[in-house]
């Protein structure tokens, strides 16, 4: 009775030392071997989870094989094969490097990345960040900055940023305020500013706006026969919150169409800041000073 015991608490104890645990999201998984179907198991629900390529399966003679994101791993009752490469005793750390898996290992617990940045773009009234998972990234104001923290495992930059960190840093007025629009696969940190137009900047079509504030209105001129003032519109992806900049925008482009006869058009201009209210006119020349002037007017 007391070997049978004894081999009991020694099978325990080898089922703990051999075991790994793979987690991520909700996901959690205790591997006790490494095997075809362990590693297929793991690689279709983190697919899944990042929305990437679906993984396939298929044999080839005595191999069981998986293919994801142009990779192939073989597996026999022997050897593992990792590309070219076989292994006869493959660890985790060998599949998921080789699978180019993003994680964190902390004693026999593998974190894999939960959200995977793939691209940061600064436009200056907003941050966009493109990525693969989901998104766990907030928000922290501080004395005329943001920190975009971590809320989860993310994977940025050549680096795991754990819950708490900083991912980045940028510089805002106070008087901004930030906004966290979630959309699939990318996130927008959006600067919103409160409006109170005192000033017009007159541009020609295609100069670039650098210099503006929260009390400047654009009027962009082409000198055409086209006759026509156009509206930037306003973005879903903001979740309404540029809503203030298109609703003044509107409001003169409609005041300039009916006092001038122009025909009103509402399109997305890519050279107009998008914190900026502005019309883009296309018009003969001789009116743009009447124009100008009558806008100045109705700012009074």
């Amino acid at each position: 009775m007391k070997k049978f015991i004894v081999a009991i608490v020694i099978f325990l104890l080898a089922l703990n030392i051999f075991s790994e645990i793979i987690k991520f999201d909700n996901y959690t998984l205790n591997a006790t071997n490494i095997n075809f179907e362990t590693v297929e198991e793991i690689l279709e629900k983190y697919s899944k989870f990042l929305s990437t390529s679906e993984i396939s399966t298929g044999t080839i003679g005595s191999f069981n094989y998986i293919e994801w994101e142009d990779k192939i791993i073989y597996f026999s009752k022997n050897v593992v094969v990792l590309g070219e490469n076989a292994l006869d005793n493959p660890n985790f750390d060998d599949i998921f490097n080789f699978f180019n898996i993003k994680y964190l290992k902390k004693e026999n617990e593998y974190n894999f990345a939960e959200m995977v940045i793939t691209k940061v773009e600064d436009f200056g009234s907003y941050l966009q960040f493109d990525y693969l998972g989901k998104n766990f990234i907030d928000i922290e104001a501080t004395d005329n900055a943001i920190n975009i923290i971590s809320k989860g495992l993310i994977y940025f930059k050549d680096n795991l940023y754990e819950p708490g960190s900083i991912l980045l840093t940028k510089n805002i007025d106070s008087s901004y305020k930030t906004e966290l629009n979630i959309l699939p696969k990318r996130t927008i940190v959006q600067f919103i500013k409160e409006y109170n137009i005192k000033n017009i900047i007159v541009k020609l079509f295609g100069e670039k706006i650098e210099k503006y504030d929260s009390k400047s209105f654009a009027i962009i001129f082409k000198d055409s026969n086209i006759n026509a003032v156009f509206v930037p519109n306003y973005s879903p992806d903001f979740s309404g919150n540029d809503w203030k900049v298109f609703s003044i925008s509107d409001k003169f482009g409609k005041l300039v169409s009916k006092k001038f006869n122009l025909k009103l058009f509402y399109v997305p201009f890519v050279q107009v800041p998008k914190d900026l209210p502005a019309i883009v006119i296309f018009t003969s020349q001789n009116s743009w000073k009447q124009i100008s002037e009558f806008v100045e007017g109705e700012l009074q």
